[in-house]
């Protein structure tokens, strides 16, 4: 495949077209034959020929004949009837290369079983019907002739491009010997930057996160030192997703050691959310050395998300990994992921996990930790001057996050240990909300709303009472 690609790009620097390229019009000069098959043997050298059909690219050639080439290698720009009024693309040639490449990891030419002629071309532009390649052609190879064979002429590489690849190719087959794995056994740094110039980062990320968890971390951790990756936002926003997939929350299998790696390198690139879950490690104690709050707390200052600085007005109220409690730095952080939130109009991402952690996780180890979370932040009642800020943090945008925990009551999964745990926290959001939002919680008539209802039919009794003992408090202010 390499020496074809050499040949065409040779070809086409001169300006030459061949129009007709197929595994039939190369020629394959054998080293050693085979004592007993005279026909097989180590290929040497091959030769492009038949050059019926070839022209010189110049400004103003065009077809002379709609039937340029052999059907099932034309090209789809090929097919059209009038491809006589177009000016021919040496892109057609790269198209017939592809499929050649198919005839020689198959061993086969190619066939469309049950198409009938008529129907090809439309199979062809319309479906990107394409000759299937064996489970054996590396991954990496079937998605360049995949690009290669593409329907728009623009999406296909040109050959100075094609032999570049197929020699880093064959310099990775040579490396990895007999791996069947041949594509990341022994991938470097270098590898991955080339791969994601020819096929794409998205397309290496996809790959990568289809090995084991070891393997997926190892190369992961290469591509961090790539430059490509490394100022790739999907990459760095896979890292972090990654290490949320081995943290595991709401499971019982967890593999804190890889998620703190992630969140590491991620932190590393500067990836948002990436150092406030690597804080959360070290402040529980969960796949690091050891519990580290004061680490804890500067990964919490260096992350940018609404989440971490809630983590660290938390901190500041309750003097964790602080030298002692300062409400005025609490107050500063809480208002900050207010703001935050404000301008997103999403929920803090911590809140809601928490939130899904409480009414749905399945280790009662992070459960506990959840609740002490929530409690912490519930707890800003004792403050007049949190007030604002804790109904802002725990009910999220319209109240969002109230839903979710009325949702949770009223699911029959919800064990009663949790209900009576999201009851206590659905109260303390409702006593946080100032009476500029009690039109939420009571119509025009006085009475409850159809949230308080909700409470009511999900079974929140307690809630409820206390609810209007809260609408009474509201009234008074007024």
């Amino acid at each position: 495949m390499l020496q074809i690609a050499e040949g065409m790009r040779y070809l086409h620097k001169r300006g030459v077209m061949h129009r007709d390229l197929k595994a039939r019009n190369v020629l394959v000069e054998l080293f050693h034959p085979h004592p007993v098959f005279k026909n097989e043997g180590c290929i040497s050298s091959v030769k492009i020929c038949d050059f019926g059909l070839s022209k010189i690219k110049t400004a103003s050639s065009k077809f002379t004949s709609p039937h340029v080439g052999t059907t099932f290698w034309r090209a789809p720009e090929v097919f059209k009837d009038e491809a006589h009024d177009k000016k021919y693309s040496k892109k057609a040639d790269v198209y017939s290369f592809a499929i050649t490449c198919t005839e020689i990891l198959t061993g086969e030419s190619p066939t469309f079983e049950d198409i009938l002629m008529t129907d090809l071309y439309r199979c062809i532009t319309e479906k990107g019907m394409r000759p299937p390649l064996p489970c054996s052609c590396p991954g990496y190879l079937a998605a360049y002739l995949q690009k290669c064979w593409a329907t728009l002429p623009k999406d296909r590489p040109p050959f100075s491009e094609i032999c570049r690849m197929l020699r880093h190719l064959k310099g990775l087959l040579i490396r990895a010997g007999s791996d069947d794995n041949f594509l990341f056994s022994s991938v470097k740094d270098i590898d991955l930057e080339e791969m994601a110039k020819h096929l794409g980062v998205k397309w290496c990320i996809d790959e990568i996160l289809k090995c084991g968890d070891n393997d997926k971390v190892r190369l992961l951790r290469t591509a961090s030192k790539s430059k490509v990756f490394a100022s790739n936002r999907e990459f760095k926003r896979k890292l972090v997703k990654v290490g949320d997939h081995f943290a595991n929350w709401r499971g019982t299998k967890h593999k804190y050691c890889l998620a703190a790696e992630m969140f590491s390198i991620g932190g590393f690139l500067r990836w948002p959310r990436a150092n406030w879950k690597l804080g959360l490690l070290y402040e529980f104690g969960l796949g690091v050395p050891m519990v580290d709050e004061e680490y804890a707390v500067r990964l919490y200052h260096e992350d940018t998300t609404a989440s971490a600085s809630v983590e660290l007005g938390r901190c500041f109220k309750m003097g964790i990994g602080v030298k002692s409690r300062d409400n005025n730095l609490a107050s500063f952080h809480f208002k900050k992921a207010v703001d935050r939130q404000n301008k997103s109009g999403k929920a803090i991402q911590c809140v809601v996990e928490l939130i899904d952690i409480v009414a749905n996780g399945s280790d009662e180890e992070l459960y506990d930790i959840a609740c002490k979370r929530l409690s912490d932040l519930s707890t800003l009642e004792c403050e007049v001057y949190f007030h604002s800020y804790r109904h802002w943090i725990l009910a999220g945008p319209n109240e969002i996050n109230i839903k979710t925990l009325i949702d949770a009551l009223a699911n029959p999964r919800t064990l009663d240990n949790r209900k009576y745990i999201i009851t206590k926290l659905l109260h303390e959001v409702i006593q946080a909300c100032d009476f500029y939002v009690w039109e939420d919680w009571v119509d025009h008539d006085g009475k409850c709303s159809h949230y308080a209802l909700s409470i009511i039919k999900a079974g929140g009794v307690e809630a409820v009472v206390q609810l209007m003992c809260s609408i009474v408090i509201s009234w008074i202010r007024k």
